[in-house]
């Protein structure tokens, strides 16, 4: 049996809602079209008058520093220790910078309260990118962007949160091509599966990067499409977090230990860890 691969479709059932977005994201919370476009969104929200110098981590998606960059903002960069993937911040590094860009990776957060204590005293805005820890919204951020789209089927995955206040833009429908190509690439996924036809892979692999490739040069400021903002506040986020967690506690326990490797995160979940 094989493991892995891309995601097909979620289902949604109109009947049912959760409170998970209710509940954990507090604020002015909007849906957008994908990550890139949400840290895009957010970083037009903040004022003129900010330094226009971002603090961001080193190890990173160049798509995180495109919105920056499209968005207007020059990218300093704090390093990632190798071993346990946390932060290394210098307080001297600080110096005109305007915000700083704070996420976690696979699933596991490292808080850092202390520092960014610090940036708010120096007026420095806090934005989070919990694409890989959508289960901790830190209290101290000003903003908050991801996507969903790396844990589920879903065309569309971005969400933008400002913890205090109001969005002040307006967002663009979505992008029709996008979504089509999103779309195509998902229904030629689940015949693969249905069907056990490999050359299927091949078409859902080669439809997701053409769309994909085409994006990364066009993203701007998109909205959701309905179908993924029915599917994200009926999608039940708690079973998805048990079960990746089972998952993840089956692979390090169970496995043969290797001489070539070892887990880079613990054993022991922190009350907010959820492995992707």
């Amino acid at each position: 049996m094989k493991i892995g691969g891309m995601f097909t479709l979620e289902s949604y059932d109109d009947r049912k809602c959760n409170n998970f977005f209710r509940d954990n994201y507090i604020g002015d919370l909007k849906f957008l079209l994908s990550g890139r476009c949400a840290i895009y969104y957010c970083l037009l929200d903040i004022p003129s008058h900010i330094n226009k110098t971002a603090y961001i981590p080193a190890y990173n998606c160049e798509t995180v520093v495109d919105s920056y960059l499209k968005a207007g903002w020059n990218c300093r960069f704090y390093d990632i220790d190798k071993t346990n993937l946390q932060p290394i911040y210098k307080e001297e590094d600080l110096e005109d910078v305007g915000l700083i860009n704070i996420c976690g990776y696979y699933g596991f957060y490292h808080k850092n309260q202390e520092f960014l204590q610090t940036c708010k005293s120096k007026g420095i805005i806090i934005l989070q990118d919990s694409t890989f820890t959508p289960y901790f919204i830190n209290p101290l951020c000003d903003y908050v962007a991801g996507s969903f789209r790396k844990w589920m089927g879903i065309p569309s995955g971005g969400i933008a949160l400002k913890q205090n206040g109001r969005f002040r833009i307006d967002l663009k429908t979505p992008d029709k091509t996008h979504l089509a190509g999103r779309f195509s690439a998902m229904e030629y996924r689940q015949k693969a599966i249905f069907e056990n036809r490999e050359e299927y892979n091949t078409i859902a692999q080669n439809k997701f990067w053409e769309t994909e490739l085409s994006f990364r040069n066009t993203f701007d400021k998109f909205g959701s499409d309905e179908l993924s903002i029915n599917i994200l506040n009926s999608f039940d986020f708690k079973n998805m977090k048990n079960k990746r967690i089972e998952n993840y506690k089956l692979i390090v326990h169970e496995l043969n230990k290797s001489s070539f490797f070892d887990p880079v995160f613990n054993f022991n979940l922190e009350e907010n860890d959820c492995p992707s």
